[in-house]
């Protein structure tokens, strides 16, 4: 319930609380007459809500439906990518499951007590960053609920976000990287652009996955990522890369074998794309992707590499050739982090063996 309060300050101020977290908001007065007229109106306010929210009870099916036409099927929706709406549209499918299993019917028993089982029930059988991405889902929805006047509070919000572990990056050696590119020459050679592009200029998958032939300007030497219909950057940041000799050569092969443009099929319709990664029939590459790149780095003899190694040793690379603040600002623009900071942190730990000079000179005991 909410309060008065007034210490030290020139104004009275109200406390109240809002989706489980307590808030003060100044009543610009000083005379406590006012103040108290005021907190009674709150007072009435929060009691009209609390009926409200009796009456307008609803199901938890009925609410999830609404979310996902709202917001997740929902192709007008843009404040989430389509890679988020995806996650969450597979997190509410979880938490429809976990309400049926304790027989959650309505949207009111959904305490928080509840969203803390289920936090606690999911870490038992995934990974804690796993589980932080599904609380921040399913405290979107309930947000919707709290918004549409269901719920008076998120019972998702106030709960202890579950520690993880922040692992060093597995980079590859440059015998190692000879061994890929020498396994997809003999054995897949259509799987070249894609590893190109994600050791030589550190693309994401989907972003060697949609990326054209339009995209490419072989006379300066420059590839493009750029937003399409069915494909999302990251951040929605679209940028421009210098390329190699190397991955200048591999693309301009490509344009040898250029077939006519692909058919994508997403959520939001058709699309045909003059792709330059493609399978071996020609057509769009996403279907187990990183499947048959695992067995593509089993056949050059190596472990636990993924498309994602190739973006991380791109920038471990061109972080041991370019040193020092200019290196990290160049590594951040061209893997397109949102700041320095990002790139500072995911690659403070390269090439420890560098850093024994450094630490040889500490004080010998």
């Amino acid at each position: 319930m909410a309060y008065l309060v007034k210490k030290n300050t020139k104004y009275y101020y109200i406390r109240y609380k809002q989706n489980g977290r307590w808030v003060k908001k100044s009543l610009k007065t000083s005379d406590h007459r006012l103040a108290k007229r005021a907190l009674l109106e709150y007072q009435l306010l929060e009691t009209k809500t609390v009926l409200h929210f009796i009456t307008i009870d609803t199901a938890v099916k009925k609410l999830l439906q609404d979310y996902n036409t709202a917001t997740i099927d929902n192709p007008n929706y843009k404040e989430k990518t389509g890679k988020t709406k995806e996650l969450e549209k597979m997190v509410l499918k979880k938490l429809e499951e976990f309400c049926e299993a304790h027989n959650i019917v309505k949207i009111s028993q959904f305490t928080t007590a509840m969203a803390k089982l289920y936090q606690t029930e999911r870490s038992k059988s995934a990974a804690s960053s796993t589980v932080n991405r599904e609380m921040t889902a399913i405290a979107s929805f309930f947000n919707f609920a709290v918004s549409a006047g269901y719920i008076n509070q998120n019972p998702a919000h106030g709960l202890t976000t579950l520690k993880t572990t922040k692992k060093i990056f597995r980079y590859m050696s440059a015998e190692e990287i000879k061994k890929l590119f020498e396994a997809a020459k003999k054995h897949k050679p259509w799987w070249l652009p894609a590893i190109g592009m994600g050791y030589y200029a550190g693309f994401r998958k989907t972003e060697a996955l949609f990326c054209e032939f339009k995209d490419v300007d072989l006379e300066k030497k420059i590839i493009y990522v750029k937003w399409k219909p069915g494909m999302d950057i990251k951040d929605r940041e679209e940028r421009a890369l210098p390329m190699s000799g190397n991955l200048t050569k591999i693309i301009a092969e490509a344009i040898k074998k250029k077939n006519s443009p692909a058919e994508v099929r997403t959520k939001n319709g058709t699309y045909y794309y003059d792709l330059i990664f493609r399978t071996r029939d020609g057509k769009f590459h996403r279907n187990n992707f990183d499947k048959k790149f695992k067995k593509l780095v089993k056949l050059a003899g190596l472990e636990n590499v993924t498309f994602q190694t190739l973006r991380e040793t791109f920038g471990s690379h061109l972080l041991s050739k370019i040193t020092g603040p200019k290196g990290f600002y160049l590594v951040s623009k061209f893997l397109g982090h949102s700041s320095i900071r990002v790139t500072e942190k995911h690659y403070a730990s390269l090439d420890l063996t560098k850093s024994h000079e450094e630490v040889d000179k500490l004080t010998d005991f």
